[in-house]
C-alpha cells in the first residue's frame, strides 16, 4: 500500500510539475506581444519645413487605450495648443490587428497634417492592438522600438518605448513616447525604475533628447526616485506639479528634456477624451 502512495503522489507530482511548466512557458512566450523588428505603421510624407524654428510645441497624451475616441479627435481639433503641437506623444494609442486601415494614429495625423509612427506593443483581448505612437511636422529617421522589463504583475502586457529623431534647424533631436507598467511590487525588480534604466541607456547616444509619457508615477516617492535619476543624466523635468488623472491627486504624467530649454508648461484640463490629461509645453530652439 505504501509503495502504491508513493508511486501515485510521484505520477501527479509529475503531472502538476508539466502543468507548472507549460503554463509558465505560456505566460514566458507572451504570443500577443510584438517583437521588438515590428510591425511599424509609418508616415513620412509632410515635407521638411526648412524655415528656422525657433520654438518646438510638445504635446503627451495617453489617450486610454482610444476608449472615447470621437471625443480624442475633438480635443485636438478644438483645443488650440493641442491642434498647433509641432510633436505629439501618444501611449495606448490602437488600431485594428487584420485591417491596417482602422488605425487611429493615421486618422489623427491626416487631421493635423503631420508624419506620424506607429508602434503596436500587444494584442490586446484578441480585438485590437495597443502601443505607442509619435506625430511630427518634421520627417522620422531611426525609428526603434525598445521592449521595456515586463511586470510579473501584468499577464503579458509588454510595456514599450518609441523612439525617432528629427531633423530640426540641421540639429538631431531624438523623441521617445515612453508607457511604463502599472501593477509593480516595488520591494522587487524588475520595477518601474528599470524599466526607466532600459529608456535612459537608449537616450544616453543623444545630446538633444525628449523622453516623455505615461511613467505610472502613483508614489511621490518613487517619482522623486525617477526624477532624481533623469537629473542626473542631465534631464530636466517640465515642472507640472498637479494631477494629471482625472479622477484622482496622481501625477502620472511627465515631459522630460535635456540640450533644450524650457519656457511654458500646461496640464490642458480642458480635454475631454481621455482619463488622462495632456500636458503640453514649448522649448526654445538655438
Amino acid at each position: 500500500m505504501g509503495r502504491q502512495l508513493r508511486t501515485l503522489y510521484h505520477f501527479f507530482m509529475k503531472r502538476i510539475t508539466l502543468i507548472f511548466m507549460i503554463i509558465s512557458f505560456k505566460t514566458l512566450c507572451c504570443e500577443n506581444s510584438y517583437p521588438e523588428k515590428g510591425p511599424f505603421d509609418l508616415n513620412n510624407k509632410i515635407s521638411k519645413d526648412n524655415s528656422i524654428v525657433d520654438s518646438l510645441n510638445v504635446v503627451t497624451y495617453n489617450t486610454a487605450i482610444d476608449t472615447f475616441w470621437s471625443l480624442i479627435k475633438k480635443d485636438f481639433r478644438e483645443i488650440k495648443k493641442l491642434r498647433n503641437a509641432d510633436i505629439i506623444l501618444l501611449q495606448e494609442i490602437t488600431s485594428d490587428p487584420i485591417d491596417s486601415n482602422k488605425n487611429n494614429v493615421r486618422e489623427l495625423a491626416n487631421i493635423l497634417r503631420l508624419n506620424y509612427i506607429y508602434a503596436p506593443a500587444i494584442i490586446r483581448n484578441e480585438k485590437h492592438n495597443y502601443g505607442n505612437a509619435i506625430l511630427s511636422r518634421f520627417p522620422f529617421y531611426k525609428i526603434q522600438k525598445t521592449l521595456l522589463p515586463e511586470s510579473p504583475k501584468e499577464n503579458c502586457n509588454q510595456r514599450i518605448m518609441l523612439s525617432a529623431s528629427v531633423e530640426i534647424n540641421k540639429k538631431e533631436y531624438r523623441l521617445n513616447s515612453i508607457h511604463l507598467s502599472t501593477r509593480f511590487d516595488e520591494s522587487k525588480y524588475p520595477n518601474r525604475y528599470e524599466q526607466l534604466l532600459v529608456a535612459i541607456d537608449e537616450a544616453r547616444f543623444y545630446p538633444r533628447s525628449i523622453i516623455a509619457g505615461d511613467f505610472n508615477t502613483f508614489v511621490a516617492k518613487e517619482r522623486d526616485q525617477i526624477i532624481t535619476n533623469l537629473d542626473n543624466k542631465n534631464f530636466s523635468r517640465v515642472p507640472l506639479n498637479k494631477s494629471t488623472y482625472r479622477f484622482t491627486w496622481w501625477i502620472l504624467d511627465h515631459i522630460f528634456y535635456k540640450g533644450i530649454e524650457g519656457s511654458q508648461q500646461e496640464i490642458i484640463r480642458t480635454a475631454k477624451g481621455s482619463d488622462h490629461f495632456p500636458l503640453w509645453a514649448t522649448f526654445k530652439i538655438n
